[in-house]
């Protein structure tokens, strides 16, 4: 079956990974391909948040080199604009990698000419405050509640839709999307949901209670 049309890329960013020269000259490469195309380019190594967040608005298509932590990290910034991630795996997993580095080559001319299909997956949001102190937080993958450096459980009173649902004494909690729900999660003896389900979870991460156990929430 043929990705539905769509119209070929214009613009497009491209981030890889800052420690591997592999990924770098790659990114080089691919740069130059996009350029012969036309098409306008942007290249920036990971975690240089600030130059991403400049550079992304108008960007169509950002290609991640990097492993899965790389990816998440560039959704973040993706997120709120709805531009569209293309991975290449330089990682040692690849779960959110669309593509390996052998086959950028051959197949990258599909994504810019339009042959794609958008993935679309749930993001979750955070807020944490203390006193009159707030921060924001966006994820992928998940938000874990931990202990810290305390060698303790810690209790934490659990709400879901403004509704009282248990106190768990444990070392902390994950909420996982369902594209975190084959990390963290499943490391805690989660459940795996697949990707387009827009459920999360809420895993304790070694409980007391041998009852106190992994609850799906409806999104």
């Amino acid at each position: 079956m043929s990705a539905p049309a769509r119209q070929p890329i214009t613009s497009a960013g491209i981030v890889y990974l800052r420690k591997s020269d592999t990924a770098q000259a790659l990114a080089e490469t691919i740069s130059e391909r996009l350029d012969d195309r036309g098409i306008t380019t942007w290249t920036v190594p990971s975690r240089a948040d600030e130059e991403v967040r400049h550079l992304l608005p108008g960007t169509e298509l950002m290609i991640v080199l990097g492993g899965d932590g790389t990816i998440l990290s560039v959704a973040r910034q993706c997120a709120e604009l709805q531009v569209p991630i293309l991975g290449v795996n330089f990682g040692r997993v690849g779960f959110l990698s669309e593509l390996e580095p052998e086959e950028v080559e051959e197949k990258l001319s599909l994504y810019l000419d339009g042959s794609y299909w958008i993935d679309e997956r749930s993001m979750l949001y955070a807020e944490v405050g203390s006193g009159t102190e707030r921060s924001q937080f966006t994820a992928l993958n998940d938000i874990v509640l931990v202990r810290g450096a305390e060698p303790r459980v810690i209790r934490l009173k659990v709400w879901i839709d403004g509704h009282y649902y248990n106190t768990t004494v444990a070392d902390g909690v994950i909420i996982s999307t369902a594209t975190g729900s084959t990390a963290y999660n499943l490391a805690a003896g989660g459940p795996i949901l697949h990707p387009q389900v827009r459920s999360n979870v809420l895993t304790p991460i070694a409980p007391h209670l041998v009852a106190d156990r992994s609850l799906i929430l409806e999104p």
